[in-house]
Protein backbone atom coordinates (compact mmCIF):
# COMPACT_ATOMS: atom_id res chain seq x y z
CA UNK A 1 0.00 0.00 0.00
CA UNK A 2 2.55 2.28 0.92
CA UNK A 3 4.66 2.17 -2.40
CA UNK A 4 1.13 2.58 -4.32
CA UNK A 5 1.27 6.36 -2.28
CA UNK A 6 5.03 6.61 -2.79
CA UNK A 7 4.44 6.33 -6.60
CA UNK A 8 1.71 8.59 -6.84
CA UNK A 9 3.84 11.66 -4.50
CA UNK A 10 6.48 11.02 -6.84
CA UNK A 11 4.51 11.83 -9.91
CA UNK A 12 3.70 14.77 -8.30
CA UNK A 13 0.02 13.99 -7.49
CA UNK A 14 -1.66 15.64 -4.85
CA UNK A 15 -2.65 12.90 -2.12
CA UNK A 16 -5.74 14.45 0.21
CA UNK A 17 -4.45 13.90 3.52
CA UNK A 18 -8.17 11.88 4.92
CA UNK A 19 -7.37 9.58 2.01
CA UNK A 20 -4.04 9.14 3.03
CA UNK A 21 -5.17 9.13 7.15
CA UNK A 22 -7.34 6.47 5.88
CA UNK A 23 -4.88 3.95 4.02
CA UNK A 24 -2.62 3.99 7.08
CA UNK A 25 -5.03 2.97 9.53
CA UNK A 26 -6.43 -0.02 7.11
CA UNK A 27 -2.66 -0.81 6.73
CA UNK A 28 -2.50 -0.41 10.73
CA UNK A 29 -5.28 -2.73 11.30
CA UNK A 30 -4.04 -5.33 8.77
CA UNK A 31 -0.40 -5.24 10.09
CA UNK A 32 -1.34 -5.94 13.74
CA UNK A 33 -3.86 -8.53 12.92
CA UNK A 34 -0.99 -10.17 11.03
CA UNK A 35 1.26 -9.48 14.28
CA UNK A 36 3.94 -7.66 12.18
CA UNK A 37 4.65 -5.15 14.91
CA UNK A 38 7.20 -2.89 13.07
CA UNK A 39 4.71 -2.30 10.10
CA UNK A 40 1.84 -1.69 12.41
CA UNK A 41 4.13 0.57 14.91
CA UNK A 42 4.55 2.45 11.11
CA UNK A 43 1.22 2.79 9.44
CA UNK A 44 0.20 3.74 12.96
CA UNK A 45 2.67 6.46 13.01
CA UNK A 46 1.73 7.24 9.40
CA UNK A 47 -1.85 7.06 10.09
CA UNK A 48 -1.24 9.93 13.14
CA UNK A 49 0.54 12.14 11.07
CA UNK A 50 -2.21 12.43 8.39
CA UNK A 51 -4.74 12.68 10.73
CA UNK A 52 -6.01 16.07 12.94
CA UNK A 53 -5.67 15.07 16.66
CA UNK A 54 -8.84 17.15 16.86
CA UNK A 55 -10.86 13.86 15.22
CA UNK A 56 -9.64 11.53 17.30
CA UNK A 57 -11.72 10.60 20.47
CA UNK A 58 -9.93 10.95 23.95
CA UNK A 59 -10.15 6.92 24.50
CA UNK A 60 -8.44 6.42 21.06
CA UNK A 61 -5.44 8.53 22.05
CA UNK A 62 -5.17 7.46 25.30
CA UNK A 63 -4.83 3.68 23.90
CA UNK A 64 -2.28 4.81 21.27
CA UNK A 65 -0.11 6.21 23.72
CA UNK A 66 0.03 3.78 25.92
CA UNK A 67 0.77 1.06 23.13
CA UNK A 68 2.68 2.16 20.55
CA UNK A 69 5.79 2.92 22.14
CA UNK A 70 5.72 -0.63 23.52
CA UNK A 71 4.61 -1.90 19.74
CA UNK A 72 7.79 0.13 18.98
CA UNK A 73 9.87 -1.54 21.20
CA UNK A 74 8.90 -4.98 20.46
CA UNK A 75 8.88 -4.34 16.50
CA UNK A 76 12.53 -3.02 17.00
CA UNK A 77 13.55 -6.16 18.82
CA UNK A 78 11.83 -8.44 16.38
CA UNK A 79 13.70 -7.01 13.35
CA UNK A 80 16.97 -7.14 15.24
CA UNK A 81 17.01 -11.02 16.24
CA UNK A 82 15.89 -11.42 12.72
CA UNK A 83 18.62 -9.97 11.47
CA UNK A 84 20.84 -12.00 13.48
Amino acid sequence: MNAVIRQENSRGAQVDPGVSAAVHYVSSLYYKAKKDFAEFYKSSLLYLAFVSSDKLEHEYKLVRACCLPIVGRAGRALSNTEAS
